[in-house]
């Protein structure tokens, strides 16, 4: 994993890219930031990037949210598995670089034994991961000249089998100001940010949408959420004290009951050495 902090501009927005997250997220004219800075290095962090999580982003897969008895069923065979995955277990490395974005490419062999972070015997969870199937992601931030941030991602599957998977992106965005300004929503629904602070684990679930606004009534401060190839978005805030509101695209929403991945047909999927694209363009205001 590369420790060099990439920096880009364009558009008028700056951003940091640290250890393969997107960190930092900066709006040129007023200089506000829009993204929760706990994966910034230790020595740049605020006394607020430290309120929550240590990390700003990270990618899920092959599974988002929770697992069913910490086990997959799939290419007949059963391997232990935890919350979100193991792609946020494996370095995403720079790829190339230029001023207004960066590739970042992360692999895998399949079979590989991942030791779990979380692992907790009394609690069942396993001290490793395992996944059978071979793949790569590459992950893509551009500021695009439209004043746009694109962050793109490539799943390729190297194996000569279906894959299936559930794919989700997590970033941590600010809070800004108090939690009874902050509104969450689409054209359909919308949740103050108590609303989802009070709801059950403090996730929400929009299912069927490919777009999402998070903003403050007082500031008019903003950024709308535009997605291609994901299809539902899960939003979570555990309290204001977090300083952080997680804004998160998947693929397939999480349902703790379910045995992952049967049946096969209701779960995305990959062929063999093929590869799924999906997209997230945010736009920032205020």
């Amino acid at each position: 994993m590369s420790e060099k902090v990439v920096e880009l501009n364009n558009g008028g927005l700056s951003a940091l890219v640290y250890n393969g997250q997107l960190v930092s997220l900066v709006h040129d004219k007023d200089k506000a930031e829009y993204f929760y800075g706990g994966g910034k290095p230790a020595n740049s962090r605020t006394k607020r990037d430290n309120w929550g999580k240590n990390y700003s982003e990270f990618v899920a897969f092959p599974v988002f949210g929770p697992v069913n008895d910490f086990r997959v069923l799939v290419r007949g065979g059963e391997f232990p598995m935890d919350q979100h995955g193991i792609a946020r277990l494996i370095p995403f490395e720079v790829e190339k670089q230029v001023r207004d974005g960066v590739s970042l490419v992360q692999r895998f062999n399949g079979g590989s034994m991942l030791e779990n972070p979380r692992y907790h015997l009394s609690r069942g969870e396993p001290k490793y991961l395992k996944w059978p199937f071979s793949y790569s992601i590459k992950k893509e931030v551009c500021l695009r000249n439209d004043g746009k941030v694109a962050v793109d991602f490539t799943l390729e599957n190297r194996t000569s089998d279906s894959m299936p998977f559930m794919f989700g992106w997590h970033p941590g965005f600010r809070i800004w100001g108090d939690a009874e300004d902050c509104i969450v929503g689409t054209g359909n629904a919308a949740y103050g940010l108590d609303d989802i602070v009070r709801a059950p684990k403090g996730v929400v679930k929009f299912e069927g949408t490919d777009f999402l606004i998070y903003g403050n009534k007082k500031t008019s401060r903003a950024v709308n959420v535009a997605t291609h190839g994901f299809g539902n978005f899960v939003v979570c805030c555990k309290g204001e004290h977090t300083g952080m509101l997680f804004i998160e695209p998947v693929t397939d929403l999480p349902a703790s009951h379910h045995n992952y991945f049967l049946p096969l047909g209701q779960f995305s999927s990959v062929r063999g050495n093929e590869t799924r694209n999906f997209g997230v363009t945010l736009e920032l205001l205020g």
